[in-house]
């Protein structure tokens, strides 16, 4: 009794999740649609969105699929049976255990990540990838290889990790207001330029506060943000976030003011 005590328990988790508003809206990032927070979305090695967007070809293909589901069920048997995948995977978690060993393998990766974080060296750009997608990628070339029965990690396998990391990366953090991945979408919620855009808010806030001596009309900074370029419903959002958090309170009806000054 009394003992507390944190249990490392690994398991492998595959999640689906519905957007709040029933479909995805392009021009919000993938947290704002999801009941998922970043501290969890964050942990996922990959992340794939999928849209019902009307496609003839594939449209075409789905329909005859199914249809033909229906007028001949037995061509619905995969070509594996079930029993022998079961085997399959088990063999290949008890005995396969693949290691980078080949320069060229750990090479192309280290280039791969070096290569992506380059472009946010100097702070201007958002950073695209973390170590955290490194591990992710380590994690996928070393489940190829023991999808293909290898002891060692190979260059196919690295090639096949780094599209999936990327075809992840570019779905789910993407930002569409500057058109780059920007993974602080999925490690917090916001991107950089949303970042910026709510520091620019805070800052309107204290400026017309100070001109007001003290109280800030929120009409008024709706109207200097708009001058910036900053929509009116992302302000009001980021009002309400910072009554809501505490740094903001309203001494009277459409005034705020900060907490804490300076």
């Amino acid at each position: 009794a009394g003992i507390v005590a944190t249990l490392n328990s690994r398991t492998s988790v595959l999640a689906a999740s519905n957007p709040k508003m029933g479909r995805l809206d392009r021009s919000r990032n993938l947290v704002q649609q999801i009941g998922l927070e970043p501290v969890i979305l964050s942990r996922f090695d990959l992340i794939f969105i999928l849209r019902d967007e009307p496609r003839g070809e594939i449209d075409k293909k789905i329909a005859r699929h199914m249809l033909e589901l229906h007028r001949k069920p037995e061509i619905a048997k995969p070509p594996i049976d079930s029993e022998m995948l079961r085997k399959l995977i088990i063999y290949a978690r008890k005995y396969i255990h693949p290691r980078l060993k080949d320069e060229k393998v750990i090479k192309k990766m280290e280039e791969f990540y070096v290569k992506n974080r380059s472009v946010a060296e100097r702070g201007e750009a958002p950073v695209p990838i973390t170590p955290r997608q490194l591990e992710s990628m380590i994690r996928l070339a070393k489940a190829s290889a023991r999808m293909h029965f290898r002891e060692e990690v190979t260059e196919e396998d690295v090639i096949r990790a780094i599209e999936l990391i990327s075809k992840y990366l570019h779905e789910a953090g993407f930002d569409a207001s500057t058109g780059k991945v920007d993974v602080d979408i999925l490690m917090t919620g916001r991107s950089k330029s949303q970042r910026e855009k709510i520091q620019r808010v805070i800052d309107l806030i204290g400026e017309v506060e100070n001109k007001h001596g003290g109280m800030a009309p929120v009409e008024e900074i709706v109207r200097r943000a708009k001058e910036e370029g900053i929509e009116e419903n992302f302000v009001m959002r980021v009002v309400e976030e910072e009554k809501r958090d505490g740094f903001l309170y309203e001494p009277k009806q459409g005034y705020v003011t900060r907490v804490v000054k300076g």
